[in-house]
């Protein structure tokens, strides 16, 4: 695999960037808004302040995250599938350092059979990583795309490589990163690094959103480097500004998406060449205190006001008469609504976990345990359904048309039910400089 034919390069800027740029910038700035690009050279370059090399927390999940793969030659049904890392993995000693203002939750929407009680949708295939510093971060999602353990592998792989490349590049011995752009180009080869990874190991197809945060030179406000491909998103919560879409550039809002589509993929799509349809950079400026995280669509989707029930899609005149009778007296909503809709509920759901107290704000450990209870408590009467023990009685005297019709009610009683079953994965980062105290993590979630 050529990955320099592949994967964009980005621009040498050898001089400042030019005056139409900078106003651009100043107008983001004061309208916190992200600023995407397929090309990176259409991106403002902004001065970085230097990164500080301290790590306070590095926590990935699920089942140890990135710090678990596979040795390729390894029979996968030998029992012994899971080998751990205990030295040094992706430029880090120890991943299982927590703290409340760098956190991450994983969890399967997924129905459990009565029966088997097996878990559906194993093994679980969403992987997550955020590695905090003084002041700077760098948070990475992947969701193996299918099921099975090679999407399991394909996301580990992308999250492993991703991190170790950008913790190698951004904090090296000699001079890091100064702006922007070079920010993008080390992201941009760390999605190569994942890319060769999974390659190497034989696994499958994966989603991969990355971002780095980091502080602005000469100022109190911070900058997000966001690099995705997939479906897998990134959002800033901000206690003013409220929620924002970081990696909306990746598709066209306005347009409706089949949640079945990824929109581009890591890994085996074509021979050993990844999909990078949908690849996108975006910059957004930030501010202290201010919650970055970043999901899979087991998240994201279940907020789609459609995919919840509480509104429907617009159809034409001639579709109106189709529409299932139990969705004809809720709004009809455009795919921008629906976008637009799905982020107010987040914030919504976030500011549930408010203090009253204007000197306490919600933290990155909050914000992930609200959004994740938020998609178990919508899903569950989905889950209710298809874990009824009467679904699995013997079926042997029926007759097959019986069966059609018995499944066909099944069916529609399912559909009726909020919410998409997935697995959910989220992991988030207060932005700011911190030194704080080890072992900093409220139990109570």
């Amino acid at each position: 695999m050529d990955s320099k034919v592949l994967f964009p390069s980005v621009p040498l800027r050898t001089s400042k960037p030019s005056i139409l740029h900078r106003t651009f910038s100043k107008l983001k700035r004061k309208f916190h808004s992200p600023i995407s690009s397929k090309d990176v050279a259409d991106l403002p370059c902004e001065e970085i302040g230097t990164l500080s090399p301290e790590i306070f927390a590095s926590y990935s999940g699920p089942d140890d995250g990135l710090a678990v793969l596979r040795p390729k030659n390894q029979d996968p049904n030998d029992g012994t599938e899971k080998v751990k890392c205990y030295d040094t993995v992706a430029g880090v000693c120890s991943w299982n350092v927590k703290h409340h203002r760098a956190y991450g939750i994983a969890c399967s929407l997924y129905d459990c059979n009565p029966i088997t009680k097996r878990m559906v949708g194993d093994p679980f295939a969403d992987v997550y990583a955020v590695c905090a510093r003084h002041n700077n971060s760098i948070l990475i999602i992947a969701d193996g795309v299918n099921w099975g353990r090679k999407a399991r592998l394909a996301a580990r792989c992308a999250v492993r490589g991703c991190m170790a490349y950008l913790n190698k590049h951004l904090f090296p011995v000699s001079a890091s990163p100064s702006n922007t752009m070079e920010i993008f180009d080390i992201m941009l080869k760390s999605f190569e690094a994942a890319q060769k990874l999974i390659v190497q190991q034989e696994g499958a197809m994966t989603t991969l959103c990355a971002t780095v945060v980091c502080p602005l030179k000469s100022s109190s406000k911070f900058v997000t480097c966001t690099v995705n491909v997939g479906d897998s998103f990134a959002y800033c919560f901000s206690r003013s500004k409220g929620v924002v879409e970081l990696t909306e550039g990746s598709r066209d809002v306005h347009d409706d998406r089949d949640l079945r589509d990824v929109g581009g993929a890591l890994g085996t799509v074509n021979g050993a060449e990844p999909d990078l349809s949908n690849l996108t950079c975006s910059v957004m400026f930030v501010d202290p205190g201010d919650i970055i995280f970043l999901v899979t669509d087991g998240i994201s989707d279940n907020f789609d006001p459609v995919v919840s029930r509480v509104a429907r899609r617009q159809v034409s005149d001639e579709e109106e008469a189709l529409v299932d009778a139990d969705l004809r007296n809720v709004p009809a909503l455009t795919p921008h609504e629906r976008h637009m809709c799905s982020l107010k509920h987040i914030e919504e759901v976030v500011l549930r976990a408010e203090s009253p107290s204007a000197d306490e704000r919600v933290s990155a450990q909050e914000v992930c345990a609200m959004v994740s209870q938020h998609v178990l408590r919508l899903t569950a009467k989905k889950r209710e359904v298809l874990e009824d023990p009467e679904l699995y009685r013997d079926k042997s005297e029926m007759t097959n048309d019986d069966k059609r019709v018995w499944e066909k009610e099944i069916g529609a009683k399912v559909a009726r039910t909020p919410g998409k079953l997935d697995h959910a994965s989220i992991v988030a980062f207060e932005v700011g400089a911190f030194e704080p105290s080890r072992h900093s993590v409220k139990e109570k979630y």
